[in-house]
């Protein structure tokens, strides 16, 4: 009896476990979309700019503005997110967090672009 009560009880747990995951997977992939007034990411130290859309496309911007742009791909599956930029023969995962406002991709921070 007590090894089904405990059965149950691991079961229950990984549930939530996978629930909470895909709810964290969820409000990571709302966080890269832009917000109003805002458009892209661009990182802190400097580099290239990325602007994710909801249908998996990916716009990068060169750090010297407008005039050098690539199209790629984004795929996120819990917080490692695979950005594809054919151009640039990048194909890299990266782990996602949020610090604040911010964006964190492998400890580098990115900062909304303002409108």
């Amino acid at each position: 009896m007590q090894s089904s009560v405990a059965m149950c009880a691991l079961a229950v747990f990984l549930v939530s476990a996978g629930e909470a995951a895909a709810q964290s997977g969820s409000s990571l992939r709302g966080f890269l979309y832009s917000a109003p007034n805002t458009y892209g990411w661009q990182p802190a130290a400097g580099g290239n700019s990325y602007d994710f859309f909801k249908d998996g496309r990916l716009h990068v911007q060169g750090a010297d503005g407008e005039a050098t742009m690539w199209e790629g791909s984004w795929k996120l599956k819990g917080d490692q997110l695979t950005i594809k930029i054919p151009a640039l023969k990048v194909n890299k995962t990266v782990t996602v967090s949020v610090a604040g406002d911010a964006l964190v991709l492998d400890g580098d921070r990115y900062d909304r672009i303002r409108n």
